[in-house]
């Protein structure tokens, strides 16, 4: 076994990479359990269903991460720091263009986890 950077006892770089991309999906999870707004959403999409309330919640992860991603923050973040609970101000007063946005985040879902076409409405669109 190797020390990869000083990350602990990992039996391949890929491991060590697994394990890294999962504490960075916890933290975007605690992120956005600490949002009220989400919150407020999730609790009552909750009501009604709780794999409703979990498809949202990974929904919502995975909108946090592009906005956390490096490609968003160097294109938008200077100018608007944004989050879950945030984005639509700039969305909705064009400063954003939500085209290029949604663009940015489609590209992001497909480089990222490795989503096929037919299922990327599942994470974009709600069922």
């Amino acid at each position: 076994m190797r020390d990869f950077q000083g990350q602990g006892q990992f039996k391949s770089k890929s491991e060590l990479e697994l394990a890294l991309l999962q504490k960075k999906r916890s933290n975007i999870i605690e992120k956005i359990e600490s949002l009220s707004k989400v919150i407020g959403f999730l609790d009552s999409i909750g009501r009604n269903s709780r794999s409703s309330e979990n498809t949202y919640s990974s929904g919502l992860a995975l909108l946090e991460s592009y906005l956390d991603s490096e490609v968003f923050q160097q294109r938008y973040q200077e100018k608007h720091k944004c989050d879950c609970e945030t984005i639509l101000e700039p969305l909705s007063e064009n400063k954003i263009n939500v085209y290029e946005f949604f663009n940015g985040f489609v590209v992001f879902i497909l480089a990222t986890n490795r989503i096929l076409l037919p299922k990327l409405s599942h994470y974009i669109l709600p069922q």
